[in-house]
This record gives C-alpha cells, structure tokens and sequence, in this order.
C-alpha cells in the first residue's frame, strides 16, 4: 500500500520542508475539509502523488500598510500578486518538471517538464494549490488568530514567535530560533488548537531546511513590516516507479513572471515583446541606443521620457523600484542574458589561432578536457604540473602532458551525494574548494585546501533533522608519493555553527598577501547571520598562515565577535586575490538579480548583503531585509563596491596579473564570468575602475584562474562535457 503525504503549513516563518511518515492521506483530508480546504482536488492528485513527489510554493503577496507583529489573515494588495510554482521530483531527487503561475496576470510558465505528464495532470495540481492557499488562509473561520512575533527574548535567547489565539484569547506560544529555524520552547495553551493546527506545527521540528535556496529565500521572504509567504510541502514516503524521459530547464518563475509581465504591459507596444522594435517605437537591443546603455542612462530613458517623440515619463505611474527592474531586464536583454540560464551545456569551441587584443595577441591552449563537469580549482606548480580539486571526488594532479592522476589519498573528505538540478547545477555539501601554494611552497611544500567538514549527529541541528551538516574549513598539509600529510586544521566554525544546505555559495576561497596573512571566504548559508559577528557565515576571514589570529584583525576584543573576521556583509564570494604590491585584498562576489560586485575588501567594513545591493530579488522587489532582521542602519556606512556588474554576469575567479607573458596587463585585473562566460580585463586607478576590455567572448563558465610560473594565465572551464583548463599564451 502506497504510503503518501504529509501536509505542512509555515505561516510567516519561510522554511520548505521535507516531509516524514506520520500523517495518513485521511488525516489530511480531513483538515483540509477542517479548513475549507480542498479534499476533493486532493483526492484527485492521489494517483498522481502516489507515483511522485510534489512541493508547492505559494507566495501570496505583499500586503501594505502592515506594521508590528504580522497577523495573519492579511487582505493581500495587487503590489505582488499571489504566485504559486510547483515543482515534481524523482525516486532520484531531481526535478523532472517545474511549473509558475501568477494568480494576478494569469502568466503560466513550464520551466521543463516531463514527456509523460499530461496537461490534465498538470491542471490538477494547479487548481490544488490554489485550493490550499484558499482553505489554509481562511482558518479564521475557526476562530483563532496567527501572529509571527519577532526578537522576543527569552533566558538571552531571540526567538522568533509563533503565537496562536484563540477565540476566548488564550494564548500559546511558538517559540522559533532564528537561526535554525526549529522550534525549541512552547508556552500555554488555546482551545482545540492541538486537534486542528498543532500537529502540523509541532512537526517543524523534524523536518530538513532548505533555506539556502537562492529563488526562494532571495526571492520570496517574509517580515513583520510587510512581506510574507506561506508554503506547503507535499511529499511522497515511498516512490513506485522511475524516472524515464525527464527533462527539465530551470529558471526562475519569481523574476521571469515579473520583469517579462511589466515590460510587455507597459513597453511591448512600442518596443515589440523581443525589443526589435515595432512602427511605434525604437528598438531597444542589436542598436545603439542615442542616450546611453548603462543602467543608469536607461533608467534616466524610462523615468523622464521623451514627450516630444511620444514617450510618456513613467516616473508618474511606475515607482523608482519598477523602473528600475525595467532597465535591469532592457540590459539584460542587450547584453543577452537570460534569467536562469547557466551555460553549462552551451557549444564549448576552443578558438584557434591569433586571437588581438587592444594590448596584446594571444593564443589558448588546451591542457586537459576530461575533467569532472564542475570542478572548483587550480593551482599551478612551479615544475609546469597543476594542482585540480573536483568538489565531489577531492584532489589530483594534471601532468605537462596533459594527464590527469589518481585522486590524493588522506585528504579531507568528499561527498558525491548531491542534488543535481535539471540545469545541471548541483546542490549538496562535504565538498572541496580552493587549493593554493604556501608563497614559499618551494621551500616548506605547504599546500592550502579549503573545503567543507560534513559530519553527521554533530551537532544539534543535525541531531534534529537527521540530516549531515557542514561549514568551511581551511587546512593545510604536504604531498609525499601520491599521500596527503602532515595536516594541519588552521581555521574552523564552532561545530555548533554547522548548517544543512548547499554548499553552492559557500565562498570557499582562499589568498595569501605575502606578509603571512592568509585570507578565506565563507559564503551566507542563508541570510540571517550574514550581519552578526558572532557567525562565521557571510564574512572574509583573516589569520596568519600557521592558524594563529593576528591581533590586529578589526575584531579582536569585541565582545561576542568572531576574531578572525577581516569584513562582513557578503552573499556570495566568488573571487579572492591580494594586489601584491599595494597589500588590498579584493574579492567578487554575486548579488541577486543584478548586483554582483567587485569590492575593495577594507578591514571592519560592512559589505551590505542582506541590507541593501545595486541589484533586485529575483521577484523585482527591492533587496532590504533590515526590517525583518531588525537592524537600523545608513546607507553611508554600507561600503559600496568599486565595480557594480548590474546585470549580473554571474562574475566568478579573478587575479592581479603580475607575469612577464603578457608586460602591457601587469597590474590589470583579471576576472572571469560564469553565465556571461566571459573573460575580462579591467584598470583600476586609485581605487576606481577607469577601462574594462572583454579579452574573451562566449567561451565556457569560468569557475577559476590562475597565473602560470612562466607568467601564462590558466582557465578553470566547466562544461556538461567535462571540465577542462585552457591557457594564454602569447
């Protein structure tokens, strides 16, 4: 007998959850009915949920006007309108079908699915989802009343509320740690609560988080001053069949729904839908556009208008927010970035022969091609071998001939066991990232592994949810005839700081100033700790090569702080290099939608994320989570980045390059692009960028570069063909 689902409702707290067997198919049913809800479209999804795994997002919308404790039921505003996507999974854990839907426009997307789903199929669990929001919305009708209440102290600790009311106002309490996302205390009671809502309350506490999802907690959060989403998870205990013919493109319904719906509501008439221009209006791509193409210009287009030619200013019935999301999508488009797409199975031709550049000709080379389809790092020898990491299999090295070895033995560990996205992106954790060579690895043999220490039942995250954990750690250790020894553990999290999740923005980088300073990256691991010191997420960290901390770190002797904090505020740290001649360290790092950066990494200073960015969540609304977070702050103290790269090109590796190859770049950064995959050459005088040249168009994602002991520049590609790394030479 078929084992089915177990249905959960997260008000106002913006976990996804996944779900265990303990609520029968009839239990659900019955609070369905219970809530008005819907038990005869439930009923109808039982084959279809008895073959696979479904999980609903719901994003009901964003309600004006709220202040304080947010109370729920809400009239929810047309300012975001309600938008659902679902998503089917199979006995494998890949997606095999997504599908967005935008209850305000009625804009339906497939973002991929299955060839064996049929559109009834389809349908149904379109009409259930909207059946669930209606009878989860309308539990008022039971007479009790949901507040999330936030930074409530108890015994020192902060804790998000749950607090339920009932009809007669008895009170209980749920209190949630914001960190975790658990439920660790309760307090009174309220009148049959418990038969109705608790079960599916209480099961919080058992259930896997998913919050590092970047469309969904970017994307879709919730706070007491506005903003909310409700959820329901919906999963299959036992699966019955297998996954034949799937197919699936992920993207991302939040931002495709909002950006394409506005444009073609306000600028298609005149623009055309593909911006080619129709016999009203200009083209707005393949053409020159007479008064500029930078964000900022398109914006100034958009807000002022031209009234003389017939363009109306929409700065009188669009927000500033609006119009900007509409020349983030105009760039976009110019640039031929699409939202979503990652390039991993694009066509990977390496050129042949001269390619000019405005300083110099060069030409690439291919090292080896056979690599694992997303491998992290590498690091040149000074004997013309390389050092590779491949996340999930560990380190190895390729020879001058182009070989590649058996993996290491005794390094850190590696896990395999990832969630592979239709994409082909990957989500999982336990994986190796950087590699470098010590400066005087010639002399001492000291090599630099960054990577993330997984355990299981190590803490008490892990020990609730019975799932692995893991956080960055940086080591250090020798290779002795194909053996890793020696190690030594240099920086590590409290263990208590191990998180679930992906690994996927996890930083991971690492540099050294040549002053016996070594520097790493950890990436936010979901949002909430990126502004305190007292967590390791969302920071660059700063020691001696030898593990020691170096007193004069911005934050040692500040109560509370972690001591090896250099910098905070950081979302996802992509690149990490020291200018070696002035000693700034300086990093990249992805913003949402738009707003990835290129920043001067300045000791103390407060790099904005989740604050503030140049760039949108992906469903178009501004990136401003200090209400929720309840952090005051001024714009003037968020350090901004030297380069805003809006739209994203998704900026990935970069380097100061100081070899003899290439005289007229020395000085010059160079930094390479993921979904752009692109390369770039970039001046920077007195802190300020002054010329960027694009050395290198559509190649392949570049995960890493390099500087060779010849003064030849290295490329890390990925590709679904496998990874490869090419080289510059003149």
């Amino acid at each position: 007998m078929k084992k089915l689902i177990a249905l959960l409702l997260c008000c106002g707290v913006g976990f996804l959850m996944s779900c265990e067997q303990r609520t029968t198919v009839d239990d659900v049913v019955n609070m369905m009915t219970e809530a008005r809800g819907g038990a005869e479209a439930l009923a109808a999804m039982t084959d279809y949920v008895g073959t696979w795994e479904i999980t609903i997002h719901v994003m009901p919308g964003m309600p004006e006007g709220v202040e304080g404790p947010m109370t729920m039921p809400m009239t929810w505003t047309a300012k975001r309108p309600n938008k659902i996507r679902w998503d089917v999974y199979g006995p494998d854990g890949s997606i095999v079908h997504s599908r967005c839907y935008d209850g305000a426009t009625g804009w339906v997307a497939d973002t991929g699915r299955r060839k064996d789903m049929t559109e009834a199929q389809l349908q149904v669990i379109e009409s259930t989802a909207a059946t669930f929001l209606d009878g989860f919305l309308n539990y008022q009708d039971k007479g009790f009343t949901l507040e999330l209440l936030v930074d409530e102290v108890v015994d020192e600790q902060n804790y998000m509320v749950l607090q339920v009311t009932d009809k007669h106002d008895n009170v209980k309490k749920y209190y949630i740690n914001p960190e975790t996302h658990f439920i660790e205390r309760e307090s009174g009671n309220v009148d049959n609560f418990a038969g109705e809502w608790e079960p599916m309350v209480t099961t919080l506490n058992e259930y896997k988080i998913v919050d590092s999802i970047a469309w969904f907690h970017h994307g879709a959060n919730h706070n007491a001053t506005g903003e909310m989403i409700s959820e329901f998870a919906v999963k299959e205990v036992e699966y019955n069949t297998g996954v034949d013919d799937a197919i699936f493109m992920a993207d991302n319904c939040y931002a495709q729904g909002s950006f394409d719906v506005r444009f073609n509501d306000k600028c298609a008439v005149c623009h055309g839908e593909n911006l080619l221009g129709t016999a009203q209006g200009t083209p707005l791509v393949e053409n020159e556009l007479v008064h500029g193409d930078s964000i900022t210009n398109i914006r100034e287009s958009i807000a002022n208008g031209f009234p003389d030619k017939g363009m109306p200013a929409w700065s009188e019935t669009l927000t500033a927010s609006q119009i900007h999301n509409l020349s983030i999508y105009v760039r976009e488009k110019r640039l031929g970035f699409k939202q979503g797409e990652i390039n991993l199975g694009m066509n990977l031709n390496i050129p042949q022969g001269d390619i000019e550049s405005e300083l110099h000709a060069f030409r690439l080379e291919t090292v080896i091609d056979s690599l694992d389809p997303l491998p992290y790092s590498i690091a040149p020898l000074p004997d013309g071998r390389i050092l590779v990491t491949e996340k999930k299999h560990g380190l190895s090295i390729v020879s001058r001939e182009g070989k590649q070895s058996d993996l290491i033995t005794g390094t850190p560990l590696t896990y395999d066991d990832t969630f592979t996205q239709g994409d082909g992106r990957e989500d999982g954790l336990g994986w190796m990232m950087d590699v470098e060579l010590h400066p005087d690895y010639e002399r001492n043999g000291w090599i630099y592994i960054h990577h993330g220490d997984r355990c299981n039942d190590c803490n008490a995250i892990s020990r609730r949810i019975n799932q692995p954990v893991s956080m960055n750690r940086l080591v250090r250790g020798r290779i002795k005839d194909g053996t890793w020894v020696d190690e030594e553990t240099l920086w590590q999290a409290d263990i208590e700081r191990y998180l679930p999740g992906s690994e996927a923005a996890a930083g991971g980088r690492i540099s050294f100033d040549g002053r016996g300073h070594v520097f790493i990256s950890v990436g936010e691991r979901g949002y909430k700790g990126v502004q305190d010191l007292n967590i390791p997420n969302g920071k660059i960290h700063r020691i001696y090569d030898d593990g020691r901390v170096p007193q004069d770190n911005p934050f040692v002797g500040v109560d509370g702080a972690i001591s090896t904090i250099w910098t905070y505020g950081h979302r996802s740290p992509q690149g990490l290099a020291v200018d070696l001649q002035t000693g700034q360290v300086w990093g990249t790092e992805h913003g949402p939608r738009g707003g990835d950066e290129i920043n001067l990494l300045l000791p103390g200073r407060n790099y904005g994320w989740p604050l503030h960015s140049k760039g949108v969540n992906y469903d178009g609304t501004p990136v401003d989570y200090g209400p929720m977070l309840g952090i005051e702050f001024d714009l003037k103290d968020i350090e901004q980045p030297v380069v805003d790269l809006t739209p994203s090109p998704a900026i990935s590796s970069l380097i100061f390059y100081m070899g003899s190859a290439f005289p007229k770049w020395r000085n010059n950064i160079i930094v390479g692009s993921l979904k752009a995959t692109n390369l770039y050459r970039m001046e920077i005088k007195d802190n300020k960028l002054v010329h960027t040249e694009l050395l290198l168009n559509n190649l392949a994602r570049i995960r890493d570069i390099e500087t060779g002991p010849s003064g030849e520049i290295y490329l890390l590609l990925e590709h679904e063909s496998g990874g490869q790394i090419v080289r510059l030479v003149p």
